[in-house]
C-alpha cells in the first residue's frame, strides 16, 4: 500500500499541528510497516530541502517522534512563496497571483497522488488529492471559499469558488476533527452530515520523564505568539503579590519565524519570578512539565472568533500527563478537556489568579489526587486510542 501525508510548510514551521503530522506519521509507519509512507509538502527554494535522514532528525528532535527511515519518503512540490504587498494598488495583483499559485499546486498534487492508495490531509488547507481513499483531519475548519479571500470581493468569481468547495466535499470520506469543538463548526460551515464525521482527540506525547515536583511553579509552553496571549498571564501574574512572592511562572516555546516585537514585549513584562525559555527541546520541555505543579492557557482571552480559540489542547494534554495541574481558559477544546476533578477553568485573568492561589492552599492529598485525575484524563488522548481508532478505520 502507498501512503500519503500533506501538511502545509512542513520545513518551515513547528507547532502544534506538524507535531500531530508526526505522531500520525509514526502510527501509519506501526500501523503498515510494509507500506510506502510519503510526506508531501511546499518548497519555496531547493537549497531548503530536507532529506530523509534530516527530516527524521527535525521530526524525532522537535516532537519526540521514533519516525523511521525505512519506508519513508519526503516529496516536495515547488511553488512561490505567498506574500502579500503593502502597496494597496498591487493588493489584488498579489492576491490573484497567489490564487493561480494555489491552482498550479493543486494540480500538482492531484498528480502525485493518484497513485496512491491512500491520502492524509494532515493541514488545515482545503486541498483535494486524488488517491483511492482521501481522509482529511479538521484542526479547525475554513470558511467555504466563496465567502473569503478574492471570492468574497468579485461576485462574478463565485461559481468557480462553488464549484471548488463541491470537490472538496466530495474529495474526502472522512472528515476527522479533534474535538467535538471543531465537529461543531465544521457542520456549521459545511453542512456535513454526522455518518462523514469522525471526532479522534489527537495523539499525545506523554511525558515520561520524572522529576520532584515544584508544587509553585507555572508552566506556560506554546508558540511564542500574540494569539496565545502570552501577555494576559504574564500580567495575570504580577497582578498577584502572592504569586509574584512565592511562585515562578516558566514560559518556553519555539519562535522561529514568529513577530520579534511581541517576543520583545513579554520580555518587558517579565522580571524576577518570570523567566522565558526560547526554542527549548522536547527533553527541557518534557522535564519542565514533570517538575510543574502547575499549568496555564490563556489562547482565546478576549476573542470571540473560534479561530482564534485552541480547538483542541494539546500542551494541555501533555501537562497533565505528567501530573500538572491546568488552570486554562474556559473556551474551546479545553472545555472537553479540563473537568473539576482534575483541574480550572476560567473566563477571566482574575480568575486565573484566584484558582491558582485557591489550589496553592489546598493540602498535599488533595494535590496529590488531582494529580493522578490529570493523568488518568490525559489517556483519553493516548497514542493507543488513536492508533486503534485509525485502524478501525481503515480496515487494519
Amino acid at each position: 500500500m502507498t501512503i500519503s501525508l500533506y501538511i502545509h510548510k512542513m520545513i518551515y514551521k513547528y507547532g502544534g499541528t506538524e507535531s500531530f503530522t508526526a505522531k500520525f506519521l509514526e502510527i501509519m509507519q506501526e500501523l503498515c510497516p510494509d507500506s510506502e509512507i510519503a510526506l508531501i509538502t511546499e518548497c519555496y527554494d531547493k537549497k531548503d530541502v530536507l532529506s530523509v535522514p534530516q527530516m527524521c532528525e527535525r521530526l524525532n528532535s522537535a516532537y519526540g517522534t521514533t519516525i523511521s527511515e525505512n519506508n519513508f519518503s519526503v516529496r516536495y512540490i515547488s511553488t512561490k512563496e505567498p506574500k502579500l504587498s503593502k502597496n494597496k494598488l498591487f493588493l489584488l495583483f498579489d492576491r490573484l497571483s497567489r490564487k493561480y499559485h494555489a491552482v498550479s499546486f493543486q494540480k500538482k498534487l492531484c498528480e502525485i497522488t493518484k497513485t496512491d492508495d491512500l491520502f492524509v490531509n494532515c493541514s488545515n488547507q482545503s486541498v483535494v488529492a486524488c488517491a483511492k481513499r482521501n481522509l482529511t483531519i479538521i484542526h479547525f475548519p475554513q470558511d467555504r471559499s466563496e465567502v473569503s479571500g478574492i471570492y468574497k470581493k468579485l461576485a462574478f468569481l463565485r461559481p468557480i469558488a462553488r464549484k471548488n468547495d463541491a470537490k472538496y466535499l466530495n474529495c474526502y470520506e472522512y472528515f476527522m476533527p479533534n474535538s467535538f469543538f471543531t465537529a461543531g463548526w465544521l457542520k456549521k460551515k459545511w453542512g456535513l452530515s454526522d455518518d462523514r464525521i469522525k471526532v479522534f482527540y489527537h495523539p499525545a506525547k506523554f511525558v515520561s520523564v520524572q522529576k520532584n515536583k515544584i508544587k509553585n511553579q507555572i508552566a506556560v509552553c506554546g508558540r511564542i505568539e500574540a494569539s496565545k496571549k502570552i501577555d494576559v498571564m504574564v500580567r495575570a501574574f504580577n497582578s498577584s503579590e502572592f504569586l509574584k512572592k512565592n511562585c515562578v511562572l516558566k514560559i518556553a516555546g519555539s519562535c522561529d519565524n514568529e513577530e520579534r516585537s511581541y517576543i520583545d514585549y513579554i520580555k518587558s513584562l517579565s522580571d524576577g519570578n518570570v523567566q522565558i525559555e526560547l526554542n527549548p527541546s522536547r527533553s527541557q520541555l518534557e522535564e519542565l512539565y514533570a517538575e510543574s505543579g502547575i499549568f496555564w492557557h490563556a489562547k482565546g482571552y478576549g476573542e470571540t472568533n473560534p479561530m482564534l480559540m485552541e480547538h483542541f489542547g494539546m500542551t494541555t494534554i501533555e501537562a497533565m500527563s505528567a501530573g500538572c495541574i491546568p488552570v486554562v481558559i474556559n473556551k474551546g477544546g479545553q472545555q472537553e478537556i479540563v473537568t473539576a476533578d482534575c483541574g480550572f477553568t476560567w473566563d477571566e485573568p482574575e480568575q486565573l489568579v484566584e484558582y491558582t492561589e485557591k489550589l496553592l492552599g489546598l493540602s498535599d492529598e488533595k494535590i496529590a489526587e488531582m494529580r493522578a485525575s490529570c493523568i488518568e484524563r490525559s489517556k483519553m488522548c493516548s497514542k493507543e486510542t488513536f492508533k486503534n481508532h485509525v485502524k478501525e478505520l481503515l480496515g487494519l
